[in-house]
């Protein structure tokens, strides 16, 4: 009974936070088209939209949170598997993400020091 439990809330809670980043990452790669019109355009969207969305304390937390959960709860499937005999297709599956992982955290980092450090808007 627990164990149903637990595996509907694990259930829940990996679509709530993949709604999430999606919704996240679609509003970011939407910005960024925007720069196909101009700059001025996309700092106007960023400033009035995309900015009311994430940089608050709500879509902060929503943001960041169900970036954590997705993280963990991608780790918490693959070491639940009773056995990694596994599909090429499985595989990939299992390494494309974690590659992911790298290329967003590289992305997010260099933004990070960008802004903080030299002062870049």
């Amino acid at each position: 009974m627990l164990t149903g439990d637990l595996s509907t809330f694990i259930r829940t809670l990996r679509v709530w936070s993949d709604i999430i980043l999606f919704f996240y990452a679609f509003t970011h790669l939407l910005n960024h088209s925007v720069n196909i019109l101009s700059i001025e355009a996309a700092d106007f969207v960023n400033e009035n939209y995309f900015d009311l969305i994430w940089k608050n304390l709500v879509g902060t937390v929503l943001l960041y949170g169900s970036l954590i959960v997705h993280i963990f709860l991608g780790f918490y499937a693959v070491g639940t598997r009773k056995s990694f005999k596994m599909t090429f297709k499985e595989w990939i599956q299992i390494i494309f993400p974690i590659l992911a992982l790298l290329v967003l955290l590289q992305h997010a980092g260099a933004i990070a020091v960008a802004t903080k450090i030299f002062d870049v808007d």
